[in-house]
């Protein structure tokens, strides 16, 4: 158990530091393409949420963009663990 979880922060972390360096170094220009990649939580945000007016524009992005990093992070750090569970 504490190696999944050190594999879900080590997967997490990577994502925060890579999605970081992409927008801050394009300036922002790059921010579509950290939005496309966690779509399906912006999306899954969007249909639960009931926003209306102008939220939204920014809340499920707001919202989805932390909550993909998490769900991905997780995924990731429990298929790290499988792999390292099946090569032993």
């Amino acid at each position: 158990m504490n190696a999944l979880i050190k594999y879900c922060a080590i997967a997490i972390l990577t994502q925060i530091v890579l999605a970081a360096i992409l927008v801050l170094a394009t300036r922002g220009s790059a921010l579509p393409i950290v939005i496309y990649f966690y779509y399906p939580t912006i999306f899954l945000i969007t249909k639960l949420g009931g926003f209306t007016g102008e939220s939204t524009m920014m809340l499920p992005v707001f919202f989805g963009i932390p909550l993909g990093i998490l769900l991905y992070g997780i995924i990731l750090g429990l298929m790290t663990k499988l792999l390292m569970t099946l090569k032993d």
